[in-house]
């Protein structure tokens, strides 16, 4: 009996000492993760306001680029206003009016009333930094669609139509897409590709005589 109650004893302590060992390495473990979340909230704090910075300056990058957008499509405009002053007189047309700006269906054209020979045309203009064979196949789609016509018409230019493209930069194809599809096409250097034949005017809708 006396060697059994010693044995429970010493079990007894030795299941106390395992305990305590538990509750010293789980008072371990719930330190080192308080710790490790600490950590984890300062990093994703970093995070946050590293975050927040890189927002900023890409707002304020894409409020620059889209000024600067703004500014390059306004010189592009301006270049071909000026073009027109020059090109238009050298082709024997007599201004009748400053070229202006139209926005129709969210694109700005550069356009101008001329007459020669007695006939009146108007001059419409897509300017565009950069000019490829594919803008000058949609140009001249759109400029050949009655619906566009039509829009043009009920905005105060009736036609018939002298239709250009103008680019700052010329991609390659250009000049040969101008030639394909009808459209002059003018450069910083002038008229590099004459318009072909006048596009026709189109009847605009009455709607009051509609219904």
């Amino acid at each position: 009996q006396r060697r059994t109650d010693e044995a429970i004893r010493e079990l007894a302590a030795r299941t106390e000492e395992r305990f305590s060992r538990l509750e010293e390495a789980q008072r371990r473990t719930d330190e080192a993760l308080r710790a490790l979340a600490a950590r984890t909230e300062e990093r994703f704090s970093r995070l946050e306001e590293a975050q927040r910075r890189t927002d900023e300056k890409v707002d304020r990058l894409a409020t620059e680029v889209g000024a600067l957008s703004r500014l390059v499509g306004a010189t592009a405009e301006d270049d071909a206003d000026s073009l027109l002053r020059v090109v238009l007189p050298e082709k024997g047309y007599q201004l009748l009016g400053a070229p202006s700006l139209l926005r129709v269906d969210g694109d700005v054209d550069v356009v101008a009333p001329a007459a020669k020979d007695g006939q009146t045309v108007w001059v419409v203009v897509e300017a565009k930094v950069r000019i490829s064979w594919r803008h000058i196949e949609d140009w001249a789609n759109r400029m050949r669609s009655e619906g566009y016509r039509q829009k043009l018409a009920s905005a105060g230019v009736p036609g018939p139509y002298l239709v250009y493209a103008y680019g700052i930069r010329m991609d390659k194809g250009a000049e040969e897409a101008a030639r394909t599809f009808g459209i002059g096409l003018l450069t910083g250097r002038g008229e590099l590709v004459p318009p072909g034949s006048l596009i026709p005017s189109v009847e605009v809708p009455n709607s009051e005589s509609c219904g």
